[in-house]
């Protein structure tokens, strides 16, 4: 496996990723925008505001959007899940920065564990009224020791 930033054009993949995860581990959330608007976005927005790292092996199987302090995006396939490239990811995340902070969905039981198992702890949590889901979530927080 390899992971590398990804190039602009490479950002369709991360929002494909994207979609794919969100409706395989969340199906309970609304999907707000098309397919197009996910590129548009993950292009725009996320490949201005955000390191990507696309993790390789072969081709692009999962991906983390970091920003100063924040996981903003951590998403793998989910043929993929399970192998490994999430730990990695994150754990990539971690060596680049001393504290990283991210919104999780409070029904996304596997990913919570997956965050305290990384050493993530809850900070706060919320009703959802300030995200687009109006989904509770929780903010994790990690410091390095």
């Amino acid at each position: 496996m390899e992971i590398r930033p990804l190039t602009r054009a490479e950002t369709v993949l991360a929002a494909a990723i994207h979609r794919e995860a969100r409706r395989s581990a969340m199906p309970w959330l609304p999907e707000l925008h098309s397919p197009a608007e996910d590129r548009a976005h993950f292009r725009e927005h996320v490949y201005e505001s955000c390191t990507l790292l696309g993790a390789f092996a072969p081709e692009c199987q999962g991906f983390l959007a970091l920003a100063p302090g924040w996981v903003e995006h951590l998403y793998v396939a989910p043929a993929h899940q399970g192998q490994g490239l999430g730990h990695a990811l994150l754990t990539e995340a971690q060596a680049q920065q001393d504290a990283l902070q991210l919104w999780c969905f409070a029904r996304n039981q596997r990913a919570l564990d997956f965050y305290r198992a990384h050493g993530f702890t809850e900070a706060e949590r919320t009703d959802g009224r300030g995200n687009a889901e109006n989904e509770p979530d929780i903010r994790l927080v990690w410091r390095r020791s």
